[in-house]
């Protein structure tokens, strides 16, 4: 498991900087303007999640796929922000 973790990581890492397309799943309940979503790579209940940060620009809704700059990891999750309006 630690071995596993440490790749898991280090993928996450090396997507910051990176725009990935990201289905929004929906709000997070305890942080305004804070969505839940996820990539490509991330099957629901299973892997990671992206916090995805709502701007003036983009707002956001569950079901829709968003264009998004991956800012940072934190561990096994993505923090990401809209870089092209839903659709």
């Amino acid at each position: 498991m630690a071995v596993q973790q440490e790749i898991a990581f280090d993928r996450n890492d090396a997507m910051v900087g990176e725009s990935f397309d990201f289905l929004i799943d929906g709000p997070l309940e305890d942080q305004p303007g804070v969505w839940l979503g996820r990539c490509f790579a991330d099957a629901p209940e299973i892997d990671g999640v992206a916090y995805i940060s709502e701007t003036e620009d983009f707002d956001l809704e569950a079901g829709k796929m968003v264009r998004c700059e991956v800012v940072t990891s934190e561990g096994y999750d993505l923090v990401a922000v809209p870089v092209d309006a839903p659709r």
